[in-house]
């Protein structure tokens, strides 16, 4: 029989895998922001910042992504967001997508009409790496669930 305590690790490595992943590739970010939003309507945006980023989760590991962000105008509202498409990053890429979005440029802006706060410059898939870590994370729990019986240590 299950406890709470069975049930709390189970949470806590779930969870501490999606905070590792989220800090390392975004990856549930990316997955809940493509599946909430409705990206039809579109407008005119600018881009304030363009850098590529050098991210480090271990010292050991570096990874790069490109930090774009850009701001809108809708309604006399202004709205500010980084969110380029719902691809991973890594170097090749980041300095495609700087190029591809300098610093001043006038973008078009895809964003959902009922929260804004959902907008994205390019209209995508979503990226296997989003979906590799969902299913880690099930991977996670399930041997949370059979393999690591919590009655080995009481």
């Amino acid at each position: 029989m299950r406890t709470i305590s069975d049930v709390f690790l189970i949470v806590f490595v779930v969870g501490l895998w999606l905070f590792i992943s989220e800090a390392s590739t975004g990856a549930p970010t990316r997955l809940i922001d493509y599946y909430a939003g409705d990206y039809s309507s579109t407008t005119d945006g600018h881009i304030f910042q363009s850098r590529v980023k050098n991210t480090r989760l271990l010292k050991t590991r570096r990874g790069y992504k490109y930090d774009i962000q850009y701001n809108f105008v809708l309604s006399g509202k202004s709205y500010y967001s980084h969110r380029v498409n719902f691809l991973s990053s890594n170097w090749r890429v980041a300095i495609e997508t700087v190029n591809k979005y300098p610093k001043g440029s006038k973008v078009k802006v895809y964003y959902d009409k009922s929260n804004p706060n959902y907008s994205t410059l390019e209209i995508t898939e979503l990226s296997y790496q989003a979906w590799g870590q969902v299913f880690a994370a099930v991977i996670l729990a399930i041997i949370s669930i059979t393999l690591l019986p919590l009655s080995l240590f009481r």
